[in-house]
């Protein structure tokens, strides 16, 4: 017996999940002023208008919500601009706008004719009349039942007791305020010091549209504050600002004390600045060998490789009475052979060295080679550790320095000088059998070797040393001076003490202070 199997597919409809989305609600909120692109609602008396047309007027009801709003509903109007504060108002829902273009007649439209300008009085009653028609204005209907356009004759008859609502949504907040609820930790500064924040805390207040109920949010961190500039006597308020809103907070800005600053070297007593807060400190003249860095509040009685804290010339702001000596760098050779970078051109001496420059691997020296470009630099990069090299990198030039009151002449192995009055197609440098002194040019802060009218700097493009017009082309130029050089520091002059009395050591040629009488002292090995 022959079986027959049927099989029978079954399509299983399986349900759509919609994924529900949040939608935004409004409420209704009473305005005194209105702008395009809002959403309103027109009533008066209990009655709103709707987008619909009765008896030549605007149809009304005064069945209406006044939250929980989608936005769409029949009530609910939008002003489009028509320029110099006057708007096209549309109604929503249907997609038209308030046209009255003769007589009293309103009529719904899908193109704007009507220009219609809405003022707010002091008891928050509209009068929106229409400018493009003799302004005509809207108002309720004696019948209560629709809104008609009246002359102006008609203001006593028909008043213009419409309020306008504005759709504002439910969880919206509006920033009302803000104020400082815990002051800041200083809040009494001397002259110059600037605002300090530290442990302010600054609440902001928001209202919230849909029921008037007020939060309250730390905004400290996003605040900004004025001024930000070094305080004065005349600053007595701190201006805190977040968003729109402004607080202040009082401050006291006391003068700054002033301090005596007495120079060492010449008892000179220092005299204040204009702003009563900082003193000028002078320059001293280096001396042969000895090189100005600075003042110190620290005196150096004997030479030491330690430079003490220094205070750079210029304006000094003293926190005490202070005495501030002038300290000298005098340089020596070191025992060890290694190579130094010194970046100060200003303090070279005679001696072995090689031109470097810093490039993006490094420092490279001059390779000795002149082409038609400039002088060539080697490719190994010199291994500087805390400014000392060990070696001289492979196909670097060791170059003798000759420094004297003319000048520097510098030479190569061969005895040749190095000079920059050879053609541009060399960048202008050559090896010469006799040479004039390149000389020191401060540029700025900064040092610049000389020949003539022409700057050595380096140029990137052509990977070579050359000569420059300007002392603002190509790169820095620095050496690498062969032998250790060991810095100390003094300062001048200094007293030194011997068994029990005291010496002044003059080591230039300083001015004698006032009260100190000078003698010559003639050493011998006799008493007395």
């Amino acid at each position: 017996m022959m079986r027959k199997i049927f099989l029978v597919i079954v399509s299983l409809l399986l349900p759509t999940l919609v994924m529900a989305q949040e939608t935004t609600t409004y409420m209704l909120q009473k305005v005194t002023s209105v702008e395009a692109g809002g959403m309103y609602v027109f009533e008066q008396s209990g009655m709103v208008m709707i987008g619909e047309i009765v008896s030549s007027g605007i149809n009304t009801t005064d069945t209406y919500n006044t939250s929980g709003l989608a936005g769409t509903e029949s009530y609910v109007w939008t002003l489009e601009s028509a320029g110099s504060e006057k708007y096209y108002i549309k109604n929503i829902s249907a997609g038209k706008y308030i046209n009255n273009t003769s007589g009293n007649t309103i009529k719904l439209g899908t193109t704007n004719s009507s220009k219609w300008k809405i003022d707010i009085d002091s008891e928050e009653h509209a009068l929106i009349t229409n400018t493009s028609n003799n302004d005509m204005f809207l108002g309720l209907s004696d019948v209560g039942s629709f809104y008609k356009a009246y002359a102006q004759s008609n203001l006593s008859t028909y008043a213009h007791a419409i309020t306008v609502y504005q759709l504002v949504e439910e969880q919206a907040q509006q920033l009302t305020s803000i104020e400082v609820t815990t002051p800041p930790t200083k809040r009494v500064y001397e002259v110059g010091e600037e605002f300090n924040p530290e442990g302010m805390v600054v609440t902001a207040t928001y209202k919230k549209l849909a029921d008037g109920s007020t939060t309250q949010t730390d905004v400290t961190a996003d605040c900004t504050y004025a001024p930000t500039e070094p305080l004065t006597t005349a600053d007595e308020i701190i201006t805190i600002s977040y968003q729109d809103k402004t607080t202040t907070l009082q401050i006291t800005v006391n003068p700054a004390p002033t301090y005596e600053v007495t120079l060492a070297d010449m008892g000179v007593l220092l005299s204040y600045n204009d702003d009563g807060s900082t003193v000028t400190l002078p320059v001293r003249e280096s001396m042969a060998d000895y090189t100005f860095v600075g003042w110190s509040e620290t005196e150096c009685l004997e030479e030491t490789t330690t430079c003490p804290e220094l205070i750079v010339a210029g304006s000094y702001y003293p926190t005490k009475d202070v005495t501030l000596y002038p300290i000298f760098r005098t340089q020596s050779e070191g025992s060890s052979e290694s190579w130094t970078l010194i970046t100060d051109l200003s303090t070279l001496t005679s001696g072995t060295y090689a031109l470097v420059v810093e490039l993006d691997d490094g420092w490279h020296a001059f390779n000795g080679s002149i082409s038609d470009k400039g002088m060539g630099a080697a490719t190994e990069a010199f291994t500087f550790n805390n400014g000392t090299a060990s070696t001289l990198p492979s196909g670097a030039a060791e170059l003798t320095f000759t420094v004297s009151d003319n000048g520097i002449l510098i030479t190569n192995a061969n005895g040749n000088y190095l000079t920059a009055n050879a053609t541009n197609k060399t960048g202008f440098l050559k090896w010469d059998s006799t040479s004039d002194n390149w000389i020191l040019d401060a540029v700025g802060s900064t040092t610049i070797l000389k020949y003539s009218d022409k700057y050595l700097r380096y140029a990137t493009s052509s990977s070579a040393f050359r000569g420059y017009y300007s002392p603002s082309d190509g790169t820095a130029i620095c050496v690498a001076r062969k032998g250790s050089i060991v810095s100390h520091y003094v300062s001048l002059p200094y007293h030194q003490t011997i068994n029990s009395y005291a010496t002044l050591f003059l080591g230039y040629d300083a001015i004698i202070p006032d009260g100190i009488e000078a003698y010559i002292a003639t050493a011998s090995d006799k008493e007395n």
